[in-house]
């Protein structure tokens, strides 16, 4: 089925293929490929070779583990959002992950604020020293939010479509998904918000209790 430019996907996926990523979005690290297979309806080999399939064409680019920052010792968490002139905005993205500190860049398809920017840091001099760089890099920042939680589930077209194969609804051995589930521990900011605001004058905190 073409998407919504009228093109046909890079790499089709037929219910196998969504199975299999469900299984992997879940527990990747747990769930091995016999009990994939054994959702899914094939042979163990072939879960195997549609995984690798899946990695050479690009819909799996990699592995990386969840880690809370927090508990990592990292406890200051912000989004930045900048603005890169359109026309170098893709360079301007790529660069700024050469930012120490910088665990995330997302690239937006518009003309002003089409750079979200995710940080990890361990004080205000460190938001500081990023915030000087990103400006060196050409980002305009036009604002800055303490992050609290992140929550993140499955791609639901996937759920729904992979149920359809046989043995992928409750009692295949499918492991439980809770929706919303939240990805590491509540971190609490209020405390250091006068601090944050010396070090980065653009910053707001709408929402952080």
């Amino acid at each position: 089925m073409a998407n919504d430019t009228g093109e046909e996907p890079a790499c089709p996926l037929d219910e196998v293929d969504r199975g299999i990523l469900l299984a992997l979005q879940q527990n990747a690290r747990s769930t091995t490929a016999q009990e994939m297979a054994e959702a899914v309806g094939v042979s163990a080999s072939t879960a195997r070779n549609r995984i690798e399939n899946l990695e050479t064409v690009g819909v799996i680019p990699g592995y990386q583990p969840v880690i809370s920052y927090e508990r990592a010792g990292y406890q200051l968490r912000m989004m930045f959002v900048g603005t890169a002139p359109p026309e170098v905005r893709e360079e301007r993205a790529t660069g700024v992950l050469s930012v120490p500190g910088v665990v995330d860049v997302r690239e937006m398809l518009t003309s002003q604020r089409n750079l979200y920017v995710e940080v990890v840091a361990t004080s205000t001099a460190d938001l500081t020293d990023i915030t000087s760089r990103l400006s060196d890099l050409g980002i305009e920042i036009l604002r800055s939010e303490i992050v609290t939680n992140h929550y993140s589930q499955p791609f639901g077209e996937l759920e729904h479509r992979a149920g359809e194969v046989a043995g992928v609804v409750d009692g295949s051995g499918w492991p439980a998904r809770t929706p919303g589930r939240p990805v590491g521990h509540r971190e609490r900011r209020a405390g250091r918000r006068a601090a944050v605001d010396r070090a980065i004058g653009t910053a707001t905190y709408d929402g952080v209790k």
